[in-house]
Order: C-alpha cells, then structure tokens, then sequence
C-alpha cells in the first residue's frame, strides 16, 4: 500500500483532521534494515516534517522528496 519496494524505505507526514498544528510522522521500511535506514536517516539528515512531505529512500543517507501532483 506505500509502494515501498525490497531496499527502499519512507518518510512520510500527516497532518491531523481533527487538531490543528498536529502531525502524524510514518517511518517505515520494507524489512527491518531499511526501517533501519529510515531511522537513521530521519536522525542525521535534514528532513521536512512538515504535513503532507514524502521522502522514499534507499540507504541511511540517500532520499529524495517525493512531489505530488
């Protein structure tokens, strides 16, 4: 359902429907080491959180912004 691939990871936020100024932060991996990845990604790298950001990524210091539309 996230279009997460075998070596890929996400970083995705949303904003909350109910509460204004709240987010939701998703972080996720196909397997465990690219949970890993993600993790240490959000940690070390400069990441916007702001609602409705999408990261995909591949590696602890590799992600790229994912636009809609």
């Amino acid at each position: 359902a996230t279009g997460v691939g075998s070596g890929q990871f996400l970083i995705q936020s949303f904003g909350d429907a109910y509460s204004t100024g709240k987010v939701a932060l998703l972080v996720a991996g196909y397997d465990a080491v690219d949970t890993v990845n993600a993790a240490t990604y959000l940690r070390t790298q400069a990441v916007d959180t702001m609602a409705g950001k999408k990261y995909l990524g591949t590696s602890s210091t590799s992600a790229t912004l994912q636009v809609s539309g």
